[in-house]
This record gives structure tokens, C-alpha cells and sequence, in this order.
């Protein structure tokens, strides 16, 4: 499973052979082709980087002359250099991700665990909500204070100072141990439960897990209401600028241009792969930044010596960068079945740039996002499912049926007929108690037409198969309708 259907990633590398070596193709090919799973979800994240970095410089290459990973005078090699419609630049495709925050903060599995038990807990009645805190983590860094000042502050686009908060931490033990901790500790509680069960209850834990892990979580049961539902705050959002992870591949990318003597434009293509800080136009508290006040603060931020003390430095290497993140459709219409997705592109110029982006460069940079394929899922869900080891799927997978046709996945028919897939499991899966393809047998009905409708958004297509009335061909001769 990918953000964009594999067919459509395929239809990528077929252009990206015409820019990139035999070698390096194959180095493409294999990282898409890595299947994720628990064990591999890292190596999966970088799959995912891989297909941004394919349809990128793909779209590059469709627009003119594109060369891929050609050395610069530093010796660094970005993923674009374009040449072409009076347009000189260089780009690099960056992927940004939480997923290293959701490890830490392995609240997905602690949710698991308490539903898994809750479920277990044979209650026919009642609803349950849970509670996990959070626990500021102590800065590594302790930055100097002036009288009279707040320390180091940049006024950004909202004309607020930026200024370091601790990050978030939820107050739960390692994943590896956390089953066994919460099984421990909440069981007596569903024990409980089972014999009071018309009475509210509460649990509370809150101790020190070892020197450098604090947990703190609730529990309450209500013998009224249904369901079963928990909250905690946000640990992915930007608190602290200079530690988040987009910060630290801005800095990464700006060693990676500066020393480099080419007199062209420098962007950044900074692609979601589950980064929470790339969503939304507003910060939701006080001491939460966005997107673009990090950016602003990286065009120009303060720094501290001993020698100077406060002195400002400005971005001069990258010449502007542009967000892709993908956002749903739609998100809180809430209907039921498959969510869309998109993809809602920002560019982002540098105004301290010593190589600033004009207008030919800005209008090839919109024809090369107009030519990104569409996103038919989200970087969230294609981890959370690996997380869980599942295997999702972005085909068609549907059956209908009625009295003289049938509709059902091209994929699935494939399998039928190669005797991967059993009828006995084809019925199965789709809650038949007959096989249809029996069931037109029976009625002596016999194959009228078959119809492929491609599906542009699924790895996968539709097969309309159309039944014609009694066959003599099959079954017995009849009295013709207009006789009877």
C-alpha cells in the first residue's frame, strides 16, 4: 500500500528511465518494492520517501532537461538539476515524518490493550474512557537569559516571540514492556467491573516506571452510556522549533547547498510522510507554532556566542520551500467507507535568499506540482496499518450481484482463475451462502458480454459481467414467453 496507486507510481519510473541510470533505476525499483510491517515499518518510511522523490523529479523530467543526482561543486548530489525553459535550479525532496514520536509514544498500543481487555471483559452495558498524560521533557540545551529580554525570539508572521517549550512526552511505559505493565495494573480493575457493574469506577495510576519513565493514566466506567473512548495531548506539534524534526532536515538541506558555487536557485520540496506539523493553518495553543512560523524563523533566527552574545543570522542558501502535504477530503462529513484524499501544495520564498526565485522559476515549480499524481491515501493510515500489521489494499475488493449480472474486482477475478483464490474462499469473503457463478449455471443463463471499467484511483479495475436469459445451449428447451 502507498500514497499513490502503484500503478500510477509505475507509470512514474517508466519516465524516470529517460533521466536516471540502470543502476540507480534499480535502486528505485527495489526501495518501492519493499512491503511493510512491524518489524520494518522504518524501512517502509524510507519506501515512502523514495515514491515522493519518484514522482518529484519525474514531474521535472516531463517539463525538460532534468539530470538526477548530478554532483555540484561541493561534491552533494540533489535529486534535480533542471535546465530548461529559460529556468536554471537545483531541488531536493525531503520526506518528514512522526513516526519516531509515535514509537516513543506508543499510545495506538496502550489503546489496543484497554479495548482488547474491555471487550474481554464480557460487560454488556456501560462505556469506558481512558486518559494518558503528558510529561515535559527536560531541554537539552539551557539557553542564556538578558535582563529586560526574553532570551532568543524572532517576531514571526503572527508577531508573537518564538521561544523554546519543553516537548511533550506521554507518560507511558516502553512499548516492548507496556502490555504486560498495563495488563498488571488494569486487570483487577475489569475484575472489579464485572461484579460491580452498575456502579462508576475509576482507576488512577500514577508512579515512577524507572529513573527516567513516569506513567500516569485514568481509567472510568460509567453504567450509563456505551462505547468506549480516550484522549491525550498532542506530542507531534511544534513546541520547541529548533528540535523538531522538519528543523533539523532545514538545517541538514542548508549545509547541504551552501557550499555550493552553482548561481541558481536552491528549492526544497518538503513531502508528508505522517508529520502532524505540516497540517492545518493554525496552531491550536499558545506555545504551538506552525508550518510557516518555523520557516519564518529559519529565514532569519538568532544566535548566541560568547564573544558577541545576541547576533542575527540570516537563510541564504535556499531560495524558497514548497509543502506537499496531503490533506482528506472532507474530513468531518464523517460517511461512511473509503475517504478521499489531496494533495494541497504551498511554496514558501525566501526573502534573504542570494539566488531568489523569479517569476519563470515560480510558475515551472506550479506546472511541476500540477503534474503530481493524486493521493488515494494518507501517510497516517499506510503506517498505523503497518504498525498493526495489516495489509491493506487500495483495490476495488466489492461484489454485486443481481439477477442477470455480476460486478466484482478484475484482481480478484485474476485470482479466481489462477487458483490462488478458491471459490469456497471467494463466497467466504463476501458472505455468500451459494456461488453465484453457480447459481446462473443453474438458471441456465449463460455468459452474455464482459465489460472492463478501469478504476483511475484504485490498483485495480471493474469487471461487469452480463448474463442472457434461458440458454437452450444449457439447459432444457421452454415454451416461448409469448406463448404461455
Amino acid at each position: 500500500m502507498s500514497i499513490f496507486t502503484r500503478r500510477e507510481l509505475q507509470k512514474r519510473l517508466n519516465s524516470l528511465a529517460r533521466v536516471v541510470g540502470k543502476k540507480k533505476l534499480k535502486r528505485i525499483v527495489r526501495d518501492l518494492n519493499i512491503e511493510g510491517n512491524e518489524l520494518n515499518s522504518k524501512r517502509y518510511l524510507e519506501s515512502l520517501a523514495v515514491a515522493w522523490e519518484t514522482v518529484v523529479v519525474s514531474a521535472f523530467a516531463d517539463l525538460g532537461d532534468t539530470k538526477y543526482e548530478k554532483k555540484l561543486s561541493n561534491g552533494r548530489r540533489p535529486d534535480v538539476f533542471f535546465r530548461d525553459q529559460g529556468v536554471r535550479l537545483v531541488a531536493d525532496v525531503v520526506t518528514v515524518s512522526d513516526e519516531q514520536q509515535h514509537k516513543k509514544n506508543p499510545v495506538e498500543d496502550f489503546s489496543a490493550i484497554i479495548n482488547k481487555m474491555w471487550r474481554d471483559s464480557g460487560l454488556q452495558k456501560g462505556s469506558l474512557s481512558w486518559r494518558v498524560e503528558g510529561v515535559d521533557l527536560k531541554q537539552e540545551r539551557v539557553l542564556p537569559k538578558i535582563p529586560g529580554c526574553w532570551g532568543p525570539f524572532h517576531l514571526s508572521s503572527r508577531l508573537r516571540p518564538i521561544n523554546r517549550r519543553p516537548v511533550k512526552r506521554l507518560a507511558l511505559p516502553p512499548v516492548g514492556e507496556l502490555g504486560e505493565y498495563v495488563r498488571e495494573k488494569v486487570c483487577p480493575f475489569f475484575k472489579e467491573l464485572r461484579i460491580f457493574a452498575d456502579r462508576p469506577a475509576r482507576l488512577d495510576v500514577d508512579e515512577q516506571y524507572n529513573q527516567n519513565i513516569s506513567v500516569r493514566f485514568s481509567l472510568s466506567y460509567s453504567p450509563m452510556g456505551s462505547g468506549h473512548y480516550g484522549s491525550y495531548p498532542s506530542y507531534t506539534t511544534i513546541t520547541d522549533i529548533e528540535s523538531h524534526v522538519i528543523w533539523r532536515r532545514l538545517i541538514d538541506k542548508s549545509e547541504q547547498f551552501s557550499l555550493a558555487k552553482e548561481e541558481l536557485p536552491r528549492v526544497l520540496f518538503v513531502c508528508d510522510g505522517g508529520c502532524a506539523a505540516l497540517h492545518g493553518s493554525l496552531a491550536s495553543g499558545p506555545h504551538e507554532y506552525r508550518f510557516e512560523e518555523m520557516l519564518d524563523h529559519f529565514w532569519r533566527r538568532p544566535l548566541f556566542s560568547e564573544e558577541k552574545q545576541w547576533s542575527w543570522t540570516v537563510e541564504k542558501s535556499i531560495s524558497g520551500v514548497v509543502m506537499l502535504p496531503i490533506e482528506p477530503i472532507n474530513p468531518m462529513l464523517g460517511f461512511p467507507g473509503r475517504r478521499d484524499f489531496m494533495l494541497k501544495p504551498q511554496l514558501y520564498s525566501n526573502p534573504y535568499s542570494c539566488f531568489p526565485l523569479d517569476e519563470a522559476t515560480v510558475e515551472l515549480l506550479s506546472k511541476v506540482v500540477s503534474r503530481l499524481p493524486s493521493a488515494v491515501e494518507s501517510p497516517d493510515n499506510v503506517l498505523r496499518a503497518i504498525r498493526a500489521n495489516q495489509i491493506p489494499s487500495r483495490r476495488l475488493g466489492g461484489f454485486t450481484m443481481s439477477h442477470n449480472s455480476i460486478e466484482m474486482s478484475g484482481v480478484e477475478l485474476l485470482r479466481i482463475l489462477s487458483g490462488e483464490l478458491s471459490l469456497k474462499e471467494f463466497c467466504r469473503n463476501h458472505n455468500f451462502t451459494s456461488n453465484p457463478f453457480e447459481n446462473a449455471l443453474v438458471r441456465f443463463q449463460t455468459i452474455k458480454s464482459v465489460r472492463v471499467e478501469p478504476a483511475s484511483d484504485r490498483d485495480d479495475d471493474k469487471i461487469i459481467i452480463e448474463f442472457g436469459p434461458h440458454d437452450a445451449a444449457l439447459g432444457p428447451f421452454i415454451i416461448p414467453e409469448s406463448s404461455r
